[in-house]
């Protein structure tokens, strides 16, 4: 590159001094590789004058000139190159931190999400069995009202201010008495929803279990009932327990359990009966 430069330069001075007149063309001719060499005699040719060398001072100048406005734009055009650069390396630096923050906003948001479904779970779990808590089975109604007979296993002295009552030769205390609509029910599923033949804590179904109002009879309270009429049942009264609860069941109602089909139940029908709620 610097000998092109140099051989241009010199070719240039050459054409300036054939120019002036001073050097005769076909007194030089150029090598293979482009520079002048003299061929003829040096005898003919006149002294510079000082024009001549003003003309060559003229000619360095705007060589010079030339080589150095090329090289302004060279490093023009580098340090475009490097500004370019320098962008396209900042413009990936702040898409890939653009992009990472995506990315951790996503995962941010996942998480918050997954939280959140799991405290939904929770909840929904907690309020199913709060809701299978109890066995709300909507009991059978039977069509049938009857008359209850009156009871001879009994021996109330209420009437004369104690509140006491004599089961079976027995005696036992009694906070409360209540006149209560009797119905009964089986051990059929269709009677017991999914639950099975168990009462409300569990316990297999039993002689001597009532379904109740919790809100009038709470639940594991022990009475005394009598009044009803039924072969299914002791005669004359039985000792029972609140121990289960009935869809059906609200108010001073009760519903006994009966050992037997749903049919040989539904015979039960409607009874009037007594309740001694037992100390």
């Amino acid at each position: 590159m610097k000998k092109t430069i140099i051989t241009a330069s010199a070719f240039g001075l050459l054409l300036i001094l054939m120019a002036a007149g001073l050097v005769n063309a076909a007194t030089y001719q150029t090598s293979a590789d482009g520079s002048p060499f003299e061929t003829a005699d040096h005898s003919d040719m006149q002294p510079l004058a000082g024009s001549t060398v003003h003309a060559m001072s003229a000619g360095t100048v705007m060589l010079l000139s030339a080589a150095k406005e090329e090289e302004k734009k060279r490093a023009a055009a580098a340090a475009e190159t490097r500004q370019s650069a320098r962008m396209l390396v900042a413009d990936n630096k702040k898409t890939i931190a653009e992009k990472e923050r995506e990315k951790q906003t996503a995962s941010v948001k996942a998480a918050a999400k997954k939280e959140t479904a799991v405290v939904l779970d929770a909840k929904t779990s907690k309020a199913a069995k709060a809701q299978t808590a109890k066995k709300p089975v909507a009991k059978k109604e039977p069509a049938k009202l009857k008359t209850s007979k009156k009871t001879s296993g009994q021996k109330s002295s209420s009437a004369a201010g104690a509140s006491k009552i004599t089961v079976n030769g027995t005696e036992h205390s009694y906070s409360n008495k209540l006149s209560i609509v009797a119905t009964a029910y089986s051990a059929a599923a269709s009677e017991n929803g999914g639950w099975g033949a168990v009462d409300y804590f569990g316990n297999p179904l039993a002689v001597g279990t009532i379904a109740v109002d919790p809100n009038v009879i709470p639940l594991g309270t022990k009475v005394y009932v009598s009044g009803y009429n039924h072969a299914g049942l002791p005669s004359g009264g039985m000792i029972a327990y609140a121990k289960d609860t009935g869809g059906a069941i609200k108010g001073n109602r009760i519903d006994i359990f009966v050992p037997g089909t749903s049919q040989q139940v539904s015979t039960f029908g409607y009874q009037n009966v007594s309740v001694f709620i037992l100390k």
